[in-house]
């Protein structure tokens, strides 16, 4: 597990072991459970050495919208992302989003188009449709909504000022090929 300060927020992260042979593939499903599973006990390394808490699966609760708090322990805030080889959880005193993201390797603009405003379209056509744009703007959304616990339930074009004026996003330079952003309260 490695391990980033950013002010009074820890975020960890660990790189997750893949699986290569023919016999040893997984389904997503199953990945997805094992990333679950990688995320959850980052989360609790992480609460045992910032607050000396120790976590168990039945502390972990869902909001209404699915987003997941500490159930007897509700001023820590935390937020869990997996995307390709890597799991990532923040924890802190401050409500909060994480989002990472692999770069992949095509072309972004049919999904883009669906998820930016002009504004955003006009600068990711400036940038020549780079990848990286996409990713960045994919990952500021996305944290903002599960800084909001909202999820992706709504049309992402619409997601910009001044509805989020009350935030700031926090780009992170994890992993070369990956994007990754958190959200946080502006007023801190």
């Amino acid at each position: 597990m490695k391990i980033k300060r950013i002010d009074d927020i820890v975020l960890g992260w660990s790189r997750i072991e893949q699986k290569t042979a023919k016999s040893d593939r997984e389904s997503c499903k199953e990945k997805t459970l094992r990333t679950s599973r990688e995320g959850r006990q980052l989360l609790k390394s992480l609460a045992f050495q910032e607050y000396s808490m120790i976590l168990q699966d039945d502390d972990i609760g869902k909001g209404p919208m699915g987003k997941p708090y500490l159930l007897h322990y509700p001023h820590i805030h935390f937020n869990i992302s997996h995307s390709g080889d890597y799991v990532a959880c923040a924890v802190g005193k401050e409500p909060l989003g994480l989002d990472i993201q692999i770069h992949l390797d095509k072309d972004c603009r049919r999904t883009a188009r669906r998820i930016m405003n002009p504004a955003e379209w006009s600068a990711y056509e400036a940038s020549g449709f780079q990848n990286e744009y996409f990713y960045q703007c994919w990952t500021r959304k996305e944290s903002y909504l599960k800084y909001t616990g909202e999820g992706i339930t709504r049309d992402l074009r619409l997601l910009e000022e001044p509805e989020t004026a009350h935030v700031q996003y926090i780009p992170l330079n994890l992993w070369p090929g990956y994007s990754a952003c958190l959200c946080l309260p502006k007023e801190r």
